[in-house]
Order: structure tokens, then sequence, then C-alpha cells
């Protein structure tokens, strides 16, 4: 998931609406993994080791796109 995220942070021009859908599909199987889990962690009721793995690069992944608020060509950017 953090290396999608890392591609479609540093992607630019028309790489960026296919590098979005790849981090998509990823968030979505972490969505997915939650729910089948039945949460509120993806071990279940109690965490394990892959929430501890997984939880820092969530928490990286929500810092650096706090502020992040222009739109560009459809995908969202710190700038154009």
């Amino acid at each position: 998931m953090f290396p999608a995220f890392i591609a479609f942070f540093k992607a630019t021009g028309a790489d960026a609406s296919e590098k979005e859908k790849v981090l998509l599909e990823e968030l979505s199987q972490l969505a997915d993994a939650l729910k089948a889990s039945g949460g509120p962690y993806i071990g279940g009721a109690e965490p394990n080791a892959t929430d501890m793995s997984v939880a820092p690069k969530v928490h990286q992944m929500m810092l650096a796109l706090e502020g992040i608020t222009v739109l560009c060509d459809g995908v969202i950017r710190g700038s154009c």
C-alpha cells in the first residue's frame, strides 16, 4: 500500500490517474480486510502484528495528505 501511495504522490501528468487507481485499489483491499475481520483491527477485536505494521504507514499517509487540497486534472495535488 505504501509504495502505491508514494507512486501516486510523485506521479505527474497522464501517469497520475493510473497511479491513483492503483492506490485506490490498495486502500479498497485494506477496507475489505477490516470489514472481513469484524474490526476494528485487521486482526479482529485485538490488534496483531499486521495492524502494528500497517498503522504507521497509514498514519504517514494521512500526515502527507493533510493540507493537499488543489485539484489538478481531476487528481488531488499539493500544487499543479
